[in-house]
């Protein structure tokens, strides 16, 4: 498996070895498939050509679904969205992007979310974009009641509402999907790798894989 051991928090390394999300979702697919886990830390930048020169098997880091890839490299199903939320208060009437006109709306300055809430901002009529310090900040406004709404960063989302409990609704915006890439001639492992993520998202490890990591973020 090719990895990226500098990708914190998904694929880093310290004193017992390789870990993050994806350190972890490796071994348990390795576990379901009866497969034997050697991680190879080659760096981001060369996940791909680790995989063109059959040096790896597959290649977990973070790694985005990129369709400019796939005349020779295929993807797994994702199985973690690290793109931008839209989080408001459960009951507010807020349920997607079209519920923002006359909200306000708040956000860290200059960050990803910053640049969707600027792009909402502009096809919502009277939307008030709130631009605060940082994500966290942006959560305790939506949370004591400043803003109606927050665009935040996927895993901070995740971090901050596990701390809040289930009050909130937290939806997708902008997608950005993270998988396993393989070479387009290894359909054998693309699908036992998709088989077996269905199958821990059916029996719910998966969820509960991403729930004990964002808990350890905190």
């Amino acid at each position: 498996m090719a990895i990226d051991p500098g990708w914190r928090p998904f694929s880093f390394f310290d004193d017992s070895g390789w870990q993050g999300l994806d350190a972890n979702l490796a071994r348990e697919l390795a576990r379901r498939l009866q497969l034997q886990l050697q991680p190879d830390p080659v760096g981001y930048d060369a996940l791909y050509d680790a995989l063109a020169l059959k040096r790896d098997d597959a290649a977990i880091s973070a790694v985005v679904v990129d369709p400019a890839r796939l005349a020779d490299f295929a993807y797994t199903e994702a199985y973690f969205d690290a793109g931008v939320r839209l989080v408001a208060r459960r009951g507010a009437g807020i349920g997607s992007t079209s519920d923002l006109p006359g909200r306000s709306v708040a956000v860290a300055l200059g960050s990803d979310a910053d640049r969707v809430a600027r792009y909402w901002e502009r096809r919502s009529a009277a939307m008030q974009r709130l631009p605060l310090a940082d994500d966290g900040a942006a959560f305790e406004a939506l949370r004591d009641g400043r803003a109606d709404a927050a665009f935040l960063d996927a895993l901070a989302a995740a971090q901050l509402i596990g701390d809040s409990g289930d009050g909130y609704v937290d939806i997708s915006v902008e997608p950005r999907l993270y998988a396993i890439a393989v070479r387009r001639d290894n359909p054998r492992l693309l699908s036992a790798l998709n088989e077996a993520l269905a199958a821990m998202r059916s029996d719910g490890a998966l969820e509960r894989l991403i729930q004990q990591w964002t808990a350890q973020q905190r």
